[in-house]
């Protein structure tokens, strides 16, 4: 049976921290992988893979069969490594190289007219796209006119095929393919403290906000999509049982959007008595004490907020359509309940002052949460912020800049890189080094939790140091 190869692209910023983090399982490809061996087709799954790795399925010698495409993921921050592995891949094979993902969905023409070793982009959501393409590669067709969502090569010449559209009925889609990795290898991400082996879900898709900062839209689109209760409650079943997992993290862009369906979730969860813990992330306006108590009763135990600034009129530049107000609420009836938090803030958006970052440490100080981080703003493509550059870049070194911890850019006027990821280092000690919050982040449910955090600190303050 034919093969495809898909690869998930190592993170520049996470190089060298394998004794500090596990990986997370790449929801996106494990979705494409599930959705293509349904359709008939044999997948094999690399997830930032070594060099050695890749050879071994590019020459057949892991299963016996040679790729005749190879699909890889890139975000912003892997876009160097992907490009580097597809350069590699089409030196070795002759398979079809295919990037996907939210920075070619983003910028994939200009992709294609700058690297030749890529041979299509698949913009948007990849299900549909990525099976139709695949059926035209078996079929020797030369042309890939009329396949919604791709951008691809005629003779040279870089052709964009009109958008596809977004998938409504989602359960369509099978769960993703972890059966084809050992989920041993991966846990979730440290900053909800997961306690025990850990996974991560996603149980619906696209976000109906627009904050100007984040791009996502870009794959998932504006417009709020589920599974069903039965598709998710199954999927956690599964997670739980076939793979032991004792937590799970909640990947949607906003999983307390309807306040009925996270109801009905937690319901059925506390009816079967299935028992783990888990974590989400909300929007600080989402909550009300009736939720929160039935989230804690299901085993929630942690609610990530994205709080971002600590002045309304930042929150009301980016487009938050929040207030500090909603943030204090939300972290107040959430310690009322039980429930830890992680907040994560932004620094360095190109109208803030260096008075406005200090609030913004100022009130996490105030709100202390369990866990919160600083980060700074990356211009990623999609956004207005990246529009602002005067530069955009263009080789890879440029864009291994853009990561959140260590920045490569600042768009603080009177501020550089350098000077605006020390702020960021700063914001962290204070926050952190303080008596009530050390005991605030030993007062965990288990060594387990306690580690996962302090892992996730000693990566930071590595990154933040420049280590």
């Amino acid at each position: 049976m034919s093969e495809i190869l898909l690869i998930q692209a190592p993170y520049t910023h996470l190089y060298g921290s394998k004794y500090t983090f596990k990986r997370h399982f790449p929801l996106g490809l494990g979705y494409l992988a599930s959705y293509l061996m349904k359709n008939g087709s044999k997948v094999s799954l690399l997830i930032e893979p070594t060099e050695s790795e890749i050879d071994k399925y590019l020459k057949g010698i892991e299963d016996g069969s040679k790729p005749r495409m190879v699909g890889i993921s890139s975000m912003t921050s892997s876009f160097p490594n992907a490009v580097r592995i597809a350069q590699k891949v089409k030196k070795e094979s002759d398979a079809v190289v295919v990037l996907g993902g939210n920075h070619p969905s983003v910028l994939g023409t200009e992709i294609l007219k700058e690297f030749e070793s890529i041979d299509c982009i698949v913009y948007g959501e990849g299900e549909l796209t990525i099976l139709e393409l695949y059926r035209h590669i078996l079929n020797g067709a030369k042309s890939y006119n009329g396949i919604k969502g791709l951008i691809w090569r005629n003779n040279g010449e870089v052709i964009k095929n009109s958008p596809r559209e977004l998938i409504e009925h989602m359960d369509g889609i099978p769960f993703p393919a972890r059966d084809i990795v050992n989920m041993r290898d991966f846990s979730t991400h440290t900053y909800v403290g997961a306690a025990g082996r850990s996974a991560t879900m996603i149980t619906s898709r696209g976000c109906p906000f627009s904050c100007k900062f984040c791009s996502s839209h870009w794959t998932m689109g504006r417009k709020f999509r589920t599974h069903s209760i039965d598709y998710v409650y199954a999927e956690i079943e599964e997670l739980v049982k076939r793979y032991s997992v004792r937590s799970i993290f909640f990947q949607d862009d906003y999983f307390t959007l309807r306040k009925d369906r996270v109801q009905e979730i937690c319901e059925r969860i506390i009816r079967n008595n299935l028992r783990f813990g888990w974590a989400c992330l909300s929007r600080t306006d989402a909550l009300d004490s009736g939720m929160v108590k039935l989230m804690k009763r299901a085993g929630c135990r942690t609610i990530v907020f994205g709080i971002e600034s600590g002045t309304d009129k930042v929150l009301k530049e980016v487009n938050k359509k929040v207030s500090l107000e909603d943030a204090k609420r939300a972290i107040i009836l959430c310690r009322k309940e039980g429930l830890k938090t992680s907040a994560s803030f932004i620094i360095g958006f190109p109208f803030e002052t260096r008075e406005d970052m200090e609030k913004t440490c100022k009130f996490a100080k105030e709100l202390s949460p369990t866990v919160a981080f600083f980060s700074c703003l990356v211009p990623y493509p999609g956004t207005p912020y990246y529009e602002l550059l005067e530069t955009k870049p263009t080789r890879l070194d440029e864009w291994e800049r853009f990561v959140t911890i260590t920045p490569g850019y600042s768009m603080v006027e009177g501020l550089s890189s350098k000077e605006l990821g020390k702020l960021a280092l700063k914001y962290h000690l204070k926050f952190y080094f303080r008596f009530s919050q050390i005991w605030r982040m030993l007062s965990v449910s288990s060594f387990s939790e306690l580690f996962q955090y302090l892992k996730s600190g000693i990566y930071t303050i590595k990154r933040l140091f420049g280590r």
